[in-house]
């Protein structure tokens, strides 16, 4: 790791360093900013969920904690699931060039994405991709889903997911189809939308 939490620096490397480097400084920065009087809740809670994950407490983060930081920062990057629209295109490319390099991946506790989440877009912007991924998983189940996104393993899977629509019976098409529906609803009003 060539990030150093003392001076708050980072030695360019290679990539996929760069990425658990970029990950443990903004872990650093949201335990400052968490720390600070008067810092609002949601920081102080964001920063609660990694602290209770690091098992840290109150103490000063060690290089190992920056480290756990950094690698499930990477591998938040890697799955390639961005948090608000504008981001789409590089989460895209954060998993192209993950699978490509094969970076060290390790599993990631979703409160943790959920922090990262936060990190990089605003609770609407989140609301929003959230919707969006219903109505997408809706297209699906209808077995109407064409990618626009012309990246290949979601073509695959798109594809793949009409191939187990066309093999269900009307029946149960209906029934996901509604579950669909009923999803898209949920996010809805959890949006914030009648």
């Amino acid at each position: 790791m060539t990030y150093d939490h003392k001076s708050r620096t980072i030695s360019l490397g290679t990539f996929p360093e760069l990425t658990v480097d970029s990950g443990a400084f903004v872990g650093n920065v949201l335990r400052d900013l968490a720390r600070e009087p008067g810092a609002p809740k949601g920081i102080v809670d964001d920063w609660h969920t990694l602290a209770d994950w690091l098992g840290c407490g109150d103490r000063a983060l060690t290089a190992s904690d920056n480290a756990r930081i950094g690698e499930a920062y990477r591998s938040y990057l890697a799955r390639g699931i961005a948090p608000s629209k504008a981001l789409e295109e590089s989460f895209r490319y954060f998993a192209w060039q993950a699978k490509t390099e094969s970076w060290p991946l390790s599993p990631v506790p979703k409160g943790v994405c959920s922090v990262f989440d936060r990190l990089l877009a605003t609770d609407v912007e989140i609301k929003r991709q959230q919707v969006a991924h219903a109505l997408e998983l809706g297209e699906i189940l209808q077995g109407n889903f064409v990618s626009s996104r012309g990246d290949p393993t979601t073509m695959r899977m798109g594809a793949r997911w009409r191939q187990i629509v066309r093999g269900l019976t009307r029946s149960r098409r209906a029934l996901f189809a509604a579950l669909g529906v009923g999803a898209l609803y949920l996010l809805l009003r959890i949006a914030g939308t009648p």
